[in-house]
């Protein structure tokens, strides 16, 4: 550590707690001139451990023996071996070190919390200490000790506290000895504490330090107890990747302390601040209510640790957890989630105005959180501030009964707040309220496209990207009421409340009961509605009459969007075996976008499936078909509805199988859904224990650091050319589109055919068999 890091965690607390004033007494006590880091570290934990634990005990101490009680002090002195391989060699005896020697670890033999590998010298201190409690616990002190304590009094001077009993394990284990020794009994009873009462002091490094006369004021409050709490935990959690080095800042609502991340591939470091509120916590009556503003705080907030994940099934998170590599740890899930993650350069100048990037996490508006995503590397790599926002989920964030009871889009109505507070505070992170650009995959494209259709969006951002997912997406966006009644039914019968007063049923549930029923729905999602609100009129319509936000649009898709992990979430089974056309008919089936009329899935069989028998060629066309149907046909009809409003338009195809997914996926699966985020957000210079990080080959790096530069410049002027890269035509009337691979090119008119059929052929002949059934009638 350094001095200024010391001097920051004392200043950030109240003058009520600390007065200023004390603040250079406290760091010549306890830093003095100290300039190694390992020292100055050293000594502000014993800083922290004296004002939290042992100043505060030697007070009490005093306290009791001069109410004329009996007291008996110790410390703990012995590093327990079972730690040896998770504590840094620095860390002596530990807060709660004692409890495992309390608890007789050594003997206990089911698994225990206190339950490790011990010495036999531990099993002797263990008995010791067992045996010291349970004879305080028969007793509490005998006679004899008491006229003991008092026979040594004058010569020990025990009220300085300069000679405190200890219990340590040395080559005589269970020895209790007092140091300084002036000749007194070194036996193995503690001393007891009676005399005179006098001005407790404190000798340290340099002075003898008057307690009462400086600590007494501040240590009167609880609050500094947690905060100096709060500043060794915190600090301690910084480890491998990360600086000293805590930055604190001021935001409208009150101060910040965050962290500070060291990223792969380059010397920059990074200030990430962590589970910031930017909306009340949408409880009580605020369940299914737009969001509102948050409360100010006035303390310094903790800025270190990842949010609770908005409600919804964990068991989902897991699998993804898994079909990555198991590592991760997700944070708890709670209705109080509507918070963000900022991540901004460390170096960046006090009045930088750097473009904002604020991402929206995927996963089908039923799941997902801030903390499955890094920023460090894209704001280290491309000198940007990136926000990843939270938004309510499932249930909570998209429930509508098609009326004022509750409209719906309560999720997008999070996602309009968090843009709002961009706009109020991300200056003080060195960001530019005037260059926001909003960017999400998946659900989180789904939302980028619908924030671009919505006029309370209106601008709050200046750019948009949208990867793998459109306002045009079905299932994502209903279209019609029929929808939203099939939907509400769902949740009635699910939830067993009256629909009559569905919303009040609900509002009466548990935070637990609502957990069961999104559990219960699973991936079942709920999506968005035209609500007159946040939409106004259904997407297609506002596209079509050219009412969108006036906004640059970066769109694209991956080469196989069903390719492996949506199949996988919807439980088709036997894919690397092949399938037959059976058994494809029986799944477009039920897929209400192609069965929107008579004859509509035998004409899309026709021209995907063919007359063909091979399982394995099957397989692949009803792959394509529905990545097509889901994924590229809404993501080019948007593009050419933003094209022929006026705005510019940038479109891709990803095409780039990702190494890490070598021993996970089959082999005839290209480029899946979602893997184009892992070089979007740097996954090749994220920490071992990031979600989306992995090994990857030095070709795919320089993949990931040019899909990062094409991102960001079109953050920063809405093109995403420059210095370097190949050449990225816009998507005018010539249909240009840019094929990312490790070696990136434009190309033209993608999936020209099938857009087509799907556009042109397909209607054509659903109105013809429409007008022969009426011929028929």
């Amino acid at each position: 550590m350094d001095r200024l890091t010391v001097q920051l965690y004392l200043n950030i607390l109240p003058n009520s707690m600390i007065p200023k004033a004390a603040v250079p007494l406290i760091m010549e006590e306890y830093i003095g001139n100290a300039t190694d880091p390992l020292e100055i570290r050293d000594r502000f934990l014993e800083l922290c451990g004296d004002f939290v634990f042992v100043i505060p005990s030697l007070q009490v101490a005093q306290y009791h023996r001069d109410s004329g009680h009996t007291v008996f002090l110790y410390q703990f002195l012995h590093r327990p071996s079972m730690y040896q391989n998770t504590k840094p060699d620095f860390v002596k005896a530990d807060h709660g070190d004692e409890l495992p020697s309390v608890m007789g670890s050594p003997f206990l033999i089911s698994p225990d919390f206190f339950r490790g590998p011990v010495t036999y010298e531990e099993t002797i201190l263990s008995r010791t200490m067992m045996r010291y409690w349970a004879n305080f616990a028969r007793t509490g002190g005998s006679k004899k000790s008491k006229a003991a304590g008092k026979s040594k009094k004058n010569s020990r001077q025990v009220a300085e506290m300069e000679q405190v009993p200890v219990i340590e394990v040395g080559e005589q284990a269970g020895t209790s000895h007092t140091a300084p020794s002036d000749g007194t009994d070194n036996s193995t009873e503690f001393l007891s504490q009676e005399g005179e009462r006098r001005n407790l002091s404190f000798r340290g490094r340099n002075s003898c330090f008057r307690f009462r006369s400086v600590c007494d004021p501040f240590l009167k409050m609880g609050c500094l107890v947690r905060i100096l709490l709060l500043c060794c935990v915190t600090w301690a959690a910084q480890g491998t990747g990360e600086e000293d080095s805590r930055p604190l800042l001021e935001t409208k609502y009150g101060k910040l302390l965050g962290k500070t991340n060291v990223v792969k591939g380059t010397d920059r470091s990074v200030h990430a601040f962590l589970g910031i509120p930017f909306a009340k916590p949408p409880v009580g009556e605020l369940r299914f209510a737009p969001p509102q503003p948050p409360l100010p705080w006035n303390s310094v907030r903790d800025a270190t640790n990842h949010p609770p994940m908005c409600l919804q099934n964990p068991a989902a998170m897991e699998l993804l957890n898994e079909f990555f590599k198991g590592a991760f740890r997700f944070p708890p899930i709670s209705e109080d989630c509507l918070m963000l993650n900022v991540f901004t350069p460390a170096d960046r100048g006090q009045d930088a105005r750097l473009p904002v990037m604020v991402f929206i996490h995927g996963g089908g508006l039923t799941m997902g959180g801030a903390s499955m995503f890094e920023g460090s590397a894209m704001s280290a790599h491309e000198n940007v501030v990136l926000v990843i926002i939270q938004y309510r989920l499932g249930l909570l964030g998209f429930l509508s009964t098609g009326d004022d009871e509750a409209p719906g889009n309560y999720g997008f109505l999070d996602q309009v707040a968090a843009l709002q507070w961009v706009q109020d505070n991300i200056e003080n992170f060195g960001g530019d309220p005037k260059s926001v650009t909003i960017f999400g995959e998946s659900a989180g494209g789904v939302s980028v496209a619908a924030q671009v259709l919505s006029p309370l969006s209106k601008g709050l951002f200046h750019r948009a990207i949208a990867e793998s997912g459109s306002a045009l997406l079905p299932s994502l966006m209903a279209t019609t009421s029929e929808e939203i009644k099939f939907l509400l039914n769902v949740v009635v019968n699910i939830t067993s409340c009256d629909p009559t007063a569905l919303v009040k049923c609900l509002k009466e549930k548990t935070e637990e009961e609502l957990l069961e029923f999104s559990i219960a729905l699973n991936l079942f999602a709920l999506p968005g509605t035209v609500d007159g609100v946040f939409l106004p009129k259904p997407a297609e319509e506002i596209l079509a009459n050219k009412e969108s936000n006036d906004v640059p649009l970066l769109i694209g898709v991956t080469e196989q969007e069903f390719g492996w992990i949506l199949p996988s979430v919807w439980n088709i089974s036997g894919l690397r075996e092949g399938m037959n056309r059976t058994t494809v008919e029986s799944i477009l089936q039920v897929l209400p976008y192609l069965n929107s009329a008579p004859g509509v899935l035998s004409l899309v069989m026709d021209e995907y499936i063919g007359d063909t028998s091979d399982l394995l060629e099957i397989r692949n066309r009803f792959l394509d078909l529905c990545g097509d149907a889901v994924f590229v046909m809404p993501a080019l009809r948007t593009a050419k509805y933003h094209r022929d409003s006026g705005f510019p338009v940038y479109f891709y195809e990803f095409q780039h199988r990702p190494s890490v997914f070598k021993d996970s996926k089959p082999d005839f699966v290209t480029a899946d859904h979602g893997d184009e985020l892992l070089f979007v957000i740097g996954s090749p210079f994220l920490s071992d224990m990031d979600l989306l990080s992995g090994d990857m080959t030095d070709e795919e790096k320089t993949l990931s650091k040019n899909v990062m530069k094409y991102w960001a410049n079109f953050a920063r002027n809405g093109d995403p050319n420059g210095p370097g890269l190949a050449k990225w035509p816009k998507y005018d009337e010539d249909e240009y589109y840019l094929e990312i691979n490790l070696e990136q090119k434009a190309s033209r008119k993608l999936k020209h055919g099938r857009y087509e059929f799907w556009t042109k052929t397909l209607p054509e002949k659903i109105q013809q068999l429409s007008a022969g059934d009426r011929t028929e009638l």
